[in-house]
């Protein structure tokens, strides 16, 4: 099974290689599903979190489906174990509306 762990440890920190941050709106509850494939297999991450929420991964494709689950600001990135963002999406919505993510390293 993969380690697909939050951790902000400087030790776990330098396995992770993909970062999902989701910011925007204060407080904004949203629901993500996030399919992460890596050295030791796949899996299904779900989230029911708040914003801002950061999470990393060990894993060499993240695939991500986050819908609001109110009215507002999503703004997610991925990023990779360096910092840099590979790629972004913003939007104001409210439920109904997905943004879909996908990076393969």
């Amino acid at each position: 099974m993969l380690a697909a762990l939050l951790s902000a440890s400087p030790v776990a920190a330098e396995a992770l290689t993909l970062w999902l941050e989701i910011g925007g709106s204060a407080d904004l509850p949203f629901t993500a599903r996030c399919r992460v494939e890596g050295d030791g297999g796949r899996e299904t991450v779900t989230l029911d979190e708040r914003v801002p929420y950061r999470r990393g991964f060990a894993a060499r494709t993240v695939n991500c489906e986050i819908e609001p689950r109110s009215r507002g600001r999503l703004v997610v990135t991925l990023r990779n174990d360096r910092g840099n963002s590979i790629s972004r999406s913003a939007t104001t919505a409210g439920p109904g509306t997905t943004i879909r993510m996908s990076v393969s390293r």
